[in-house]
């Protein structure tokens, strides 16, 4: 081949490759507007719908295809939501395209060409006739549509264009489905704006509601509430807060939050601030505040802190309670809760049930009880068994009918004891009157109501002292006559006579009577007397003889005398007259016979009978004991057998002063008396004596002969007969006497002759004038007159006032005659 076809050849063959060169250039270029013209048809339009149905359209004429269509895959095709103008609506359903499930199965990640497809009459229009078609189905999944797909479609014969432009239509169905991902990214945002919108608005209302509530609240709330910020600077206040600080709003806003308190609180403001600002948090702080009307209010702060996003503390929210008054009634609670327990009187509270919930100090000291020991339990193991039924009836009956109840009441202590209280118990009523509690106060009066049967005691025997001075002082100026004259008969009777016998009888008797009225006087006025050292034993077994006479053959006399040789100082008469007064007493208590048993034994005086007997003395003592099988001494009158004419026998048998005369007697010689009994098991009674060591030697007594005078005597009573005696007995013994019975007269003849009287012998108690004011009026008239005087009984004398005087002698009477005439002599011859 010659050079020139060789260069035909290769012009051909670079002519061949610039025209597909060219049409690669052209399809680019055709692509490009293509594209182009997508993106800004589809980058125009906002609603996705008309993205798709003018994309569709425009495709279609630009690359001059069939039809086009939009639709979502399902199981057996795609269903069909947009379609170009030229789509068929003819066919079984118009808006479906069945495909095989190999064709489904690739539609799940790229696109599919289908180039033979019998698609029913889906293509009238011209160059269908052989009813196949070629598809192309894109995959176009965006926001809401992920099964999505886009169909192009051509006749048959336009099979191989169509494989063609495969990769530009999927560009474009790219550009598209872009497009309508941001269109519905930008319908999401727009509804997402819109709900914030929407939501911004109904938060921005919510707070400001809130915010209305908080400073409603706030403001309105009763706690004093503030708003600081981390420095401790008052941001705000409520009106409760400015209230009780006097001040107004612009005066606190912006002040310390220390300015607020009192002076002694600054240090814990400090360290509350340390606490808040590394914590945010406090609780239950206690300060104090200065109110405006000068009171310390005290109150209880909480402070919770209120953070940023970032986490800091813009400000503290601090609310404060106060509780002064609940402080004060805390403390007034304290108190009284501290008095209470601490008191000395015995205070316990019960429910309405009336079980124990609370018992103090003073409880346990006066019951033994502890608090323990009590508590759930009831008053009832105080009890004592020294009331009755009724007792404690009464006492329910007024405290369960709301109304309180006081009185005196005997207990039973822990140790079996016992102790006499007042008590008090109130009823604690609700708000609705309903009885919630029971406050019971008990005060020990043990020792009080002892000493006051004592004094009462004392005060009886003190009336019996009385009447037993104005007895005495007229049996005296009785028996004084009496013995006188006694002594003055037997003076002139034979030695051995009847008579003589006789009248030493009378002023035996006599003298008995003198006696027992001195003895009453002892023990009801308490005198002293002149106690001897006396051997008890003697005189029980002396006593016991007369017993055996006195009492009935039933009953039996037993002497269990364990210290034969005891002594003991006192009266042997009076011993002698306590142990046939007992001894009487218990015969008396066992009609229906009985034993009778005197008994005397050394015993030692400790604390526990000197506790129990406080005029005992410790130390070696003597018991003399007197016991009997009657029917015993009630309870209730035991504690006043010994009380001046009490006396329970029937009226006629009896005075009820013969046990208060043995007290007496007992008392006086340092002595104590105790009695136990029971009803119907007898009675005992133990006197305790303190004990000497030995008798006294007994004195000889040497007669005394009487010698007379012949002075001149004045002699004073308001009786005739002991004038008369005194006048006889003294004038049968050569004294010359001159008697009155007034003392006024006695005083007008001293007057008239003041040297005419040698002695004046005067009666203390008489009307008109007593013989102590007589002795003085007397020794005015004639100051060296001695002065004797006698007396039946006088308060107002004694021998040591007597003796102070001046008096020359005291006398008591009934004076026998050779007291009188011993004692008149004496006191003449001391003159010389």
């Amino acid at each position: 081949m010659s050079d020139n076809e060789l260069k035909i050849k290769e012009l051909e063959a670079r002519l061949a490759v610039l025209a597909q060169e060219n049409d690669m250039l052209a399809e680019q270029a055709e692509a490009v507007t293509l594209l182009g013209i997508i993106s800004e048809q589809a980058g125009g339009l906002d609603d996705s719908n008309a993205v798709i149905s003018e994309t569709l359209e425009r495709i279609i004429i630009l690359k001059n295809l069939a039809l086009g269509a939009f639709g979502v895959v399902e199981k057996d095709g795609i269903r069909l939501l947009r379609t170009s103008p030229d789509f068929s609506s003819s066919g079984k359903d118009a808006g479906f395209l069945p495909l095989d499930a190999d064709t489904l199965a690739a539609l799940a990640g790229s696109p599919v060409l289908i180039p033979d497809s019998r698609a029913g009459n889906l293509f009238p229009g011209p160059g269908a006739e052989d009813g196949t078609m070629a598809i192309a189905v894109f995959p176009a999944g965006f926001r809401g549509m992920t099964d999505g797909v886009f169909i192009f479609a051509g006749p048959g014969r336009e099979r191989d264009r169509l494989a063609s432009m495969m990769p530009l239509l999927a560009r474009v169905t790219g550009i598209i489905v872009s497009r309508l991902d941001n269109l519905a990214l930008m319908d999401d945002l727009r509804k997402l704006n819109s709900e914030l919108d929407r939501k911004v608005e109904e938060r921005t209302r919510e707070l400001a509601d809130s915010e209305e509530k908080f400073r409603l609240f706030f403001e309105n709330q009763p706690l004093y509430c503030y708003m600081v910020s981390p420095s401790g600077v008052i941001l705000e206040a409520n009106h409760a807060a400015l209230g009780v600080l006097g001040l107004s709003r612009r005066e606190v806003i912006g002040t310390p939050l220390a300015s607020i308190y009192a002076p002694e609180c600054l240090e814990q403001v400090e360290r509350n601030l340390v606490q808040w600002n590394k914590t945010g948090v406090l609780r239950d702080v206690e300060m104090k505040i200065p109110a405006s009307d000068g009171t310390l209010h005290t109150v209880i702060l909480n402070a919770d802190a209120v953070r940023d996003r970032n986490g800091k503390i813009i400000h503290s929210i601090s609310v404060q309670q106060d509780i002064t008054e609940r402080v004060a009634a805390e403390e007034g609670r304290r108190l009284l809760a501290t008095a209470v327990e601490h008191s000395a009187e015995s205070v316990f509270i019960t429910d309405a049930q009336n079980r124990i919930i609370y018992a103090n100090q003073g409880f346990e000291a006066l019951t033994g009880f502890t608090p323990g020991e009590v508590v759930g339990k009831t008053p009832r193991i105080l009890k004592s068994g020294e009331h009755d039924k009724d007792f404690y009836t009464d006492i329910k009956k007024t405290i369960y009918g709301g109304r309180p109840w006081n009185g005196y009441m005997v207990i039973g202590k822990k140790d079996g004891k016992t102790a006499e209280i007042h008590a008090v118990i109130n009823p604690m009523l609700d708000t609705k009157d309903r009885i919630t509690h029971f406050v019971s106060v008990h005060r020990d009066m043990t020792l009080e109501r002892r000493e006051e049967r004592r004094l009462q005691q004392n005060q009886r025997l003190e009336a019996l002292g009385t009447l037993a001075g104005g007895i005495a002082h007229d049996l005296n100026n009785i028996l004084t006559p009496i013995i006188g004259y006694t002594d003055l008969s037997m003076s002139f009777a034979p030695s051995q006579s009847k008579l003589r016998h006789n009248l030493e009888q009378v002023s035996s008797a006599a003298g008995r009577a003198r006696d027992l009225v001195a003895r009453i006087l002892a023990a009801g006025r308490g005198r002293e007397k002149a106690c001897a050292p006396v051997g008890p034993a003697s005189i029980i077994e002396e006593a016991a003889k007369l017993l055996r006479g006195a009492l009935p053959a039933t009953i039996e006399i037993r002497l269990e005398i364990d210290a034969p040789g005891a002594v003991i100082m006192s009266d042997p008469t009076e011993i002698h007259q306590v142990i046939m007064n007992l001894c009487t007493n218990a015969g008396l208590a066992m009609e229906n016979g009985g034993v009778l048993t005197i008994g005397l034994s050394e015993v030692e005086i400790g604390r526990d009978l000197v506790e129990a007997h406080p005029g005992l003395s410790p130390g070696p003592g003597l018991r003399l004991m007197v016991r009997d099988t009657g029917c015993g001494i009630p309870k209730d009158i035991l504690n006043r057998i010994f009380e001046p004419y009490f006396t329970t026998r029937p009226e006629g048998r009896g005075s009820g002063l013969g046990l208060a005369v043995i007290h007496g007697i007992v008392t006086s010689c340092g002595g104590a008396i105790s009695v136990y009994s029971e009803p119907g098991r007898g009675a005992e009674f133990n006197l305790y004596f303190p004990a000497i060591k030995e008798l006294a030697k007994e004195k000889t007594n040497k007669p005394e002969y009487v010698v007379g005078g012949n002075e001149r005597i004045l002699v004073v009573d308001d009786e005739p007969a002991i004038t008369a005696l005194v006048e006889e007995i003294l004038g049968h013994h050569g004294y010359q006497v001159t008697t009155v019975n007034d003392p006024l007269r006695a005083l007008e003849l001293l007057a008239r002759n003041p040297g005419g009287v040698d002695l004046l012998v005067s009666d203390m108690t008489m009307p008109g004038m007593t013989g102590d004011v007589l002795a003085v009026k007397a020794g005015k008239l004639r100051p060296d007159l001695p002065v004797i005087l006698c007396t039946g009984f006088s308060e107002r004398m004694n021998d040591k006032l007597a003796r102070e005087m001046g008096i020359a002698a005291f006398l008591h009477k009934p004076v026998s005659s050779g007291e009188l005439l011993r004692t008149v002599r004496r006191v003449l011859d001391a003159l010389k």
